[in-house]
């Protein structure tokens, strides 16, 4: 009985100690551990050893694929980052270089009435003038002249209008009363002109274009402007 009970208890501790050494054996597998000695283990018995070169080998090519895939990922990732960012960079570019800031195309100053001593930077273009009145809609303060303080001049008084020749290189800017309630003037600014000298005036028909030149001066209720043109027609 007693030999029964020892034989029992050895087998207990043989079971025991197989399945700690298992256990390291796989830590040491899945740490990399011992990687060059998987062919030299000292588990070989009952084919074990076999059997274990075979998974360390399969091992390692999993390991080596898994890496080289990742590698190629990363490799990827990163040239779709640069290739990106470059192309980014080159349409910015070709964008900048294809609008660059438009010059002023009618420069306007004030001369006279409420609003004496202001400029405005004008820059109609073909189908989109640029407005002239009291109002202070968006229009007229982003784009045109807005004269709120001048009660002499209509909400709506006149435009400013470009026309630009078939090959697209002249360009002819000409302004017009709307319909306001006092009219335009045109000034003469003397030295023998079209209009006399001195301060001769005349006003403008309604809906018909005036094409301005560098020099010209319009009024428009209490307010003077005195018309700039760069490399544009001057006025006789």
């Amino acid at each position: 009985m007693v030999a029964i009970e020892a034989d029992k208890a050895a087998k207990v501790e043989a079971l025991k100690r197989r399945k700690d050494e298992g256990i390291k054996m796989l830590i040491e597998l899945a740490t990399g551990a011992g990687g060059d000695e998987c062919g030299e283990s000292e588990y070989e018995d009952d084919g074990a050893s076999d059997g274990g070169e075979e998974h360390c080998e399969n091992s390692a090519k999993n390991n080596a694929g898994y890496k080289k895939s990742a590698l190629k990922d990363a490799s990827k990732v990163k040239a779709a980052r640069t290739g990106g960012a470059a192309a980014k960079t080159h349409h910015g570019s070709h964008h900048s270089q294809q609008q660059p800031a438009p010059a002023a195309s009618i420069c306007v100053e004030v001369t006279t009435g409420p609003h004496s001593g202001s400029t405005f930077e004008l820059r109609p273009q073909p189908n989109n003038p640029c407005k002239i009145g009291r109002s202070r809609g968006k229009h007229y303060v982003t784009r045109g002249i807005s004269l709120p303080k001048d009660l002499e001049t209509s909400t709506n008084h006149g435009k400013f209008s470009v026309v630009v020749d078939e090959a697209g290189l002249l360009e002819t800017y000409y302004y017009e009363d709307t319909g306001s309630t006092n009219g335009t003037l045109v000034l003469s600014v003397g030295g023998g002109g079209e209009y006399g000298t001195g301060a001769a005036e005349y006003s403008l028909d309604v809906d018909a274009p005036y094409e301005l030149r560098d020099g010209c001066v319009l009024k428009c209720g209490l307010s003077t402007l005195k018309i700039a043109i760069p490399n544009g027609p001057a006025e006789i």
